[in-house]
C-alpha cells in the first residue's frame, strides 16, 4: 500500500465532518468492491488497466496544472504502474 500526502487545505466551509465515517456508512461495500475489482484484475495482468493508468495520469496532470502544482513523472507517481505491489512487472 502507497500512502499518497495531501497537503491542500481544505478551507473550513467546505470540510465535510466525518467524511470517512459517511464514504464507509455510504459508499463502502461499493469502494472495497472497486478496489478488490481492480487488484484481481492487475494480478492477472489485465492489459485494459493499463489504458486506465494512462487517463489517471492525464488527469492527474491537468489537476496539477489547473492547481498550481508541480507535475511528477508517471514514474515518479506514488499510483504509477509498477508502484502498486513489490512483484516485479514483466517486461514488453
Amino acid at each position: 500500500m502507497r500512502l499518497i500526502p495531501f497537503e491542500r487545505v481544505v478551507p473550513d466551509h467546505r470540510k465535510i465532518d466525518n467524511l470517512a465515517d459517511i464514504l464507509v456508512t455510504e459508499e463502502g461495500p461499493g469502494i472495497l468492491s472497486r478496489l478488490v475489482d481492480g487488484a484481481l484484475r492487475r494480478l492477472a495482468g489485465d492489459r485494459d488497466l493499463r489504458a486506465e493508468e494512462t487517463t489517471l495520469y492525464a488527469a492527474c496532470r491537468t489537476w496539477c496544472h489547473s492547481e498550481g502544482a508541480p507535475v511528477m513523472s508517471s514514474r515518479a507517481l506514488p499510483l504509477a504502474p509498477g508502484n502498486w505491489s513489490a512483484r516485479p512487472r514483466p517486461r514488453r
